[in-house]
């Protein structure tokens, strides 16, 4: 629920016109959004524990991996699809009336297919949504996880499985803390991500026996080191990197002390963690079309401009609860019958 919505006010405070016209009533608070409303690693780190609760305990042949695929294909990339459509449409809506860095040119059906095989990113283009792109990076972390599990069954008449599995984790996360995942030119690839997904898939182990907790502090302290590194010698402080060692520690404390179990108390923020998904992929294209009817209807003035921001983020709400039924359910009774 609170990744979700940070994701919605970074883009909305990261695409103008309606931010550049609030600057002068909120300006602190659109550039504290714009530079650290980033919370996709939040994503990462729940997943990695989602998978491993998940999956871990099961066998994986030739046909299990395929029809995981399947699955998960349909769970993240029907509504993933669905969004694509949706951000077509608002860019043809707000052509013309938005600046070009916010409504991308007409799509071609190379960007199209890109899109639908989870390619644009790594074939040049953009997406047509914001935040699309992490969707396929975590796509790629399913196919990389499920590959994991694979490697680990076949090997599992000559080494214990955990073994293989937390062998196969640390030689892919060692890397990615140290190199890989400090500047920005791997962005675009799973190797990137890794150590956020891994600390999850820890996360789990952890709390699951007391070898995987030890392995799980051992990791804490790698990811303490890679900080206190990456500030020594490039005086760049990871910022993002921090916050997925928070998330960890709070998933961590959250099952030993039972909180996983009983928490949230409240039902309004349990639906914003159930629809979390849906904000995620529909806030964009949706603060698009506010935006375009906002500048057409002169409504420019700063304080304007803030209700047109506030409007967006009700309205997307709005559209993530009816995009969760019409579509994210569907969607996941679909994949269900590939799992």
């Amino acid at each position: 629920a609170f990744a979700s919505t940070m994701i919605a006010w970074h883009h909305f405070a990261l695409y103008g016109p309606l931010s550049d016209l609030a600057m002068p009533a909120i300006g602190e608070m659109v550039r504290l959004f714009a530079n650290y409303g980033r919370a996709t690693q939040i994503f990462f780190v729940v997943g990695g524990y989602v998978m491993a609760r998940s999956m871990t305990g099961r066998a994986w042949g030739i046909t299990q991996v395929g029809r995981y695929i399947i699955h998960r294909y349909c769970r993240l990339g029907l509504p993933y699809l669905a969004a694509v459509a949706l951000g077509i449409a608002a860019c043809a809506f707000g052509r013309g009336w938005l600046p070009s860095e916010v409504v991308d040119p007409p799509p071609t059906w190379n960007v199209i297919l890109a899109h639908v095989f989870f390619l644009q990113k790594l074939l040049g283009y953009d997406s047509f949504s914001a935040g699309l792109w992490f969707v396929c990076v975590n796509f790629q972390l399913s196919l990389v996880f499920v590959g994991m599990l694979f490697v680990r069954d076949k090997l599992a008449r000559f080494f214990p499985a955990t073994a293989v599995l937390m062998v196969m984790g640390w030689l892919m996360a060692l890397p990615s803390l140290f190199y890989f995942n400090v500047g920005d030119e791997w962005s675009n690839w799973f190797i990137y991500f890794f150590p956020h997904f891994f600390l999850g898939v820890l996360v789990y182990y952890g709390l699951k026996s007391n070898g995987g907790q030890i392995v799980f502090g051992l990791y804490v302290l790698v990811i303490a080191m890679a900080l206190v590194y990456t500030h020594t010698y490039t005086h760049v402080f990871r910022w993002r990197l921090q916050n997925t060692l928070i998330v960890g520690l709070i998933l961590f404390f959250g099952g030993k002390f039972g909180l996983m179990n009983t928490w949230p108390k409240s039902p309004v923020i349990g639906y914003l963690g159930k629809t979390a998904y849906s904000l995620f992929l529909v806030h964009f294209p949706i603060f698009v079309v506010v935006a375009t009817v906002w500048v057409m209807l002169g409504w420019t003035n700063p304080w304007a401009a803030v209700a047109g921001l506030v409007f967006a983020y009700i309205a997307s709400l709005a559209a993530s609860f009816v995009f969760y039924r019409l579509v994210e359910v569907p969607a996941g009774r679909l994949s269900r019958k590939f799992n």
